[in-house]
């Protein structure tokens, strides 16, 4: 690969999309410069502490809707497109629904929980989500007490959060669940520890015997070797490819105990590895909404379109409209954010694509090549974007559609595409491009990263 297919490469799963104003940005810097650039995202500004209350406005609350369009917003507006990522990785790893969590604010400071831990210590996470009044309310500790524990955080704590399913008992699961009594929710205020409600009973757990509480036995599971294998693993798959070789988990194993257990240098780790930019990761992995319907956006440079929209004093109706189209059709392609399926969270990989969700794909890239379904302002970022109607022959205006895309089309969709585009005639250049564009983005190509 050249050192610009790497850098693409990167963006793709370490990004929010490769456009080619992003590629730009982070070419000079050289790969390994682009990798450190991407994780040292506290030295980009941004500011979005008015996003909020502009998208809520006259709303006496934050309602589910405004929580959206305010991640959707810093989604493909952000600058730190890591931290982004990471805060969609941890959303789904501890899956709360907003379902069962009656107020929007708490959703929203879970977000911002994950989005300020995001690359730090896993064992600052565990305690911070462990206190989290939306993860309290959705898997009922809030309910757990003394002499009546209840399992549910401790068994999510076990198999889907630290070890993983077949390295601790059910009297494990007990045992923990006993330890996690009293951490509780006070209304409008957030989490409260209750002593009257807590058993401080001796407790045994994976083989440790001691008085412990839920601080206590996060210890012992940061400590435990299946933890850090669990979660360097289920990165390793989020940025590279499924089913990693011993080694490669071993070596990431090993930073993650060497750094204190910083998720930040695991994932650099995983960057700068050969197995990254291997030919088993390169375009691979199936798109997830969010990595077709944002990174799409992001390529067309809605995302500055929008940005600069959002400086207006009133929203522009344009802009709202851009949030919802982008919400929507993430939902109907099966992401809906904030609403993951279960305590599992989504199913990834091949699980994305069946002939239901394809077609919300096509149907997606329908509406955004045509200015009166979504509105002129899309209409305008697309267009100021076409290629110049210059005598460029037809190939050549698709390579450039491709270009803006970071689309990598076999010769045979090529072929397929521009028969297509001939048959049709377009009257004019403008509408060829969307033509291509509508193709490319429902190629078999397209839907891979």
């Amino acid at each position: 690969m050249t050192e610009r297919e790497r850098i693409a490469h990167l963006l793709r799963r370490a990004g929010l999309g490769a456009s080619k104003s992003e590629v730009d940005y982070y070419l000079p810097l050289g790969y390994r410069g682009a990798v450190e650039a991407l994780l040292d995202y506290e030295k980009v500004p941004e500011d979005y502490t008015e996003l909020l209350q502009r998208l809520r406005g006259d709303s006496p609350q934050v309602r589910p809707p405004h929580a959206k369009m305010w991640w959707m917003t810093r989604l493909l507006t952000t600058r730190r497109p890591l931290q982004e990522r990471m805060v969609l990785f941890w959303h789904n790893h501890f899956a709360t629904s907003a379902s069962k969590v009656p107020r929007a604010e708490l959703m929203l400071q879970q977000n911002e929980t994950f989005r300020r831990l995001a690359l730090g210590s896993f064992r600052d996470m565990l305690l911070a989500v462990s206190r989290d009044p939306a993860m309290l309310l959705w898997l009922d500790n809030h309910l757990n007490r003394k002499g009546k524990p209840n399992e549910n955080y401790a068994r999510e704590l076990l198999e889907l959060f630290t070890m993983g399913i077949g390295n601790y008992t059910e009297q494990d699961v007990k045992e923990a669940a006993r330890a996690f009594t009293g951490w509780t929710l006070r209304p409008r205020v957030g989490f409260q520890f209750v002593p009257a409600l807590h058993d401080d009973g001796e407790k045994v757990f994976l083989g440790q015997r001691g008085h412990f509480d839920g601080t206590d036995i996060i210890d012992i599971l940061v400590k435990h070797p299946k933890t850090a294998e669990y979660i360097c693993t289920k990165l390793f798959r989020f940025f590279a490819y499924d089913n990693p070789e011993p080694a490669v988990v071993r070596a990431l194993v090993t930073t993650y105990f060497d750094s204190g257990y910083r998720i930040g240098a695991v994932i650099k780790q995983i960057l700068l590895s050969e197995a990254f930019l291997s030919p088993r990761s390169v375009r691979s992995i199936v798109k997830s909404p969010m990595d077709f319907v944002v990174g799409t956006l992001r390529c067309l440079g809605v995302g500055q379109w929008l940005l600069a929209a959002l400086q207006a004093q009133t929203l522009p109706q344009p802009a709202l409209a851009v949030l919802r189209f982008a919400d929507q059709a993430m939902q109907r392609m099966g992401m809906s954010l904030f609403y993951p399926p279960s305590v599992k969270g989504w199913d990834w990989g091949m699980a994305w694509i069946n002939s239901a969700t394809m077609t919300e794909r096509i149907r997606f890239t329908d509406t955004l090549v045509n200015p009166r379904t979504l509105g002129r302002g899309i209409a305008g970022a697309i267009n100021s974007l076409t290629p110049a109607p210059t005598s460029a022959d037809d190939e050549r205006l698709l390579q450039q559609v491709c270009e803006l895309l970071d689309a990598s089309l076999s010769a045979r969709s090529r072929q397929s595409i521009l028969k297509a585009v001939r048959a049709k005639t377009p009257s004019d250049n403008s509408t060829k491009v969307m033509m291509m564009l509508r193709l490319v983005c429902s190629s078999a190509e397209y839907q891979f990263c």
